[in-house]
């Protein structure tokens, strides 16, 4: 969720940007623009965080960094475990899902 997706978050129109960010994840893969996909998972994790549905989030967020991990990317890779365990926690504690 770049461009489009980010506006759609900055003016609270989270559904919206959960379709559009599905929609660049599959450009994304069909293209093979990992960094892209890497980006767009842990944006679309994020979104779902801010809806409620932390574990669906923290799926998003491992593959994220499993992305960031194949590319080298050691930094991004731990900032995306770090969202997706804070999204379990929440997950734990009962929050909505």
């Amino acid at each position: 969720m770049n461009n489009l997706g980010g506006a759609l978050v900055a003016t609270g129109r989270l559904t919206d940007a959960i379709d559009v960010g599905t929609r660049e994840l599959r450009i994304c893969r069909e293209l093979g623009d990992h960094e892209g996909e890497g980006i767009v998972l842990k944006n679309l994790g994020r979104t779902l965080s801010e809806l409620g549905h932390f574990n669906e989030a923290a799926d998003h967020h491992t593959d994220a960094a499993a992305v960031f991990r194949e590319l080298g990317d050691r930094d991004r890779a731990a900032e995306a475990l770090l969202h997706a365990v804070a999204a379990r926690a929440r997950a734990a504690r009962g929050q909505p899902d």
